[in-house]
């Protein structure tokens, strides 16, 4: 289990400086408008929300890509690489892109409103739990989605 969660915490913060990125180029064209006041009101004003969404939205599809694909594509991710770690599909090898979907679709439960967050944050813990129970360290989306997490 531990290794496992030091990965999620380097791509973690992989992710977080990607997002930081994002959100820096949010910022430069509010700030280099010009002054231009219906740009500066969508952004900082009653339209904020509606920002606050779409980064959101951009996150989770980052996110979400930054698993999956890495995982299928390379088996695992560079969190998962540094700390020996590996994800293996059905077949033994990387998973294929449908399987690294299935396994991470947990993630675009913080897409649904209200809730979302919460209910992303249960999943979590229902993975932790899961791997901590099962002899064969799987979580259940691993389970789900046909795939193992081994030593590389």
């Amino acid at each position: 289990m531990g290794p496992r969660l030091g990965a999620r915490i380097i791509d973690g913060l992989v992710l977080g400086a990607v997002g930081g990125i994002l959100n820096a180029g949010v910022a430069a064209v509010v700030f280099t408008s010009g002054g231009n006041p219906t740009l500066m009101e969508t952004i900082t004003g009653t339209a904020a929300g509606v920002w606050g969404s779409l980064l959101g939205l951009l996150s989770t599809a980052l996110a979400f890509a930054y698993f999956a694909l890495f995982d299928s594509r390379i088996g695992g991710t560079p969190g998962k690489k540094i700390l020996g770690l590996e994800v293996r599909g059905s077949g033994g090898g990387n998973p294929p892109v449908q399987e690294s979907l299935k396994r991470n679709a947990w993630l675009a439960l913080g897409l649904l409103p209200g809730s979302g967050g919460l209910l992303q944050f249960a999943a979590a813990i229902g993975i932790v739990v899961t791997i901590s129970n099962s002899d064969d360290n799987l979580g259940w989306h691993d389970t789900f989605a046909g795939t193992v997490v081994t030593r590389s």
